[in-house]
């Protein structure tokens, strides 16, 4: 009995982690999209492929690179009111908006580190959404971060968080990235917005969608 409960414990990790990769290899086919053919284009004379071909096969072995998540030192505040970069008004938060903005200031400090951000206040079936990808599961949003950790060793910075309606907050900040898997590792940069909308009954995140300048 003992036995049999471990062999089943055994596959059902393997499959979980099965599944995250190929949901990370999907994510990765869409970054291709937007980046392939710029990329090849800049491919310096006789470069190496290699880092080109492990991208292509959604290759994330290796060492991982741990890059901590920062506040901007000047801005990095947390508000109530404002302006919205989707040129929402905000309104008054409420008592619960504003300690979840709180929580989410520390908590996307490690975003990209060892510990990473706290799964419990998002939904199951949380809904994330950017240009290029979209999950609705917790699964496809913890590995959606895991992808980019691995390919892009990012550094994030939160400027500020502030309520745009009773139930949404949303946060300005710019990404950092380094494309370490490609031979000459281009620095990309990123600004942008991100919305969380809760369910205050629940009090768990169930929809975050990203917008990049």
């Amino acid at each position: 009995g003992g036995q049999r409960s471990r062999a089943v414990s055994v596959s059902s990790d393997g499959w979980a982690k099965q599944k995250e990769r190929t949901m990370m290899k999907g994510a990765t086919r869409r970054l291709q999209k937007q980046v392939g053919r710029s990329a090849r284009a800049r491919w310096p004379a006789g470069a190496s492929s290699s880092s080109g071909d492990r991208l292509r096969r959604g290759d994330f072995g290796g060492t991982t690179t741990t890059t901590r998540a920062r506040r901007a030192p000047s801005t990095a505040v947390r508000t109530s009111t404002g302006e919205s970069a989707s040129a929402a008004t905000p309104t008054t938060s409420s008592a619960f908006l504003d300690e979840m903005a709180a929580f989410l200031e520390t908590d996307l400090q490690h975003l990209f580190d060892d510990k990473g951000i706290d799964a419990s206040i998002y939904a199951d079936d949380v809904n994330f959404e950017d240009p290029i990808t979209k999950y609705s599961s917790i699964q496809g949003y913890l590995a959606n971060i895991q992808m980019l950790r691995y390919l892009f060793t990012p550094e994030f910075i939160l400027h500020k968080i502030y309520a745009v309606n009773d139930r949404t907050l949303e946060t300005r900040w710019t990404m950092r990235m380094n494309m370490r898997i490609l031979p000459w590792q281009p620095d990309l940069t990123f600004t942008g917005t991100s919305q969380y909308e809760f369910d205050l009954a629940t009090r768990k995140v169930t929809r975050h969608s990203d917008t990049w300048d």
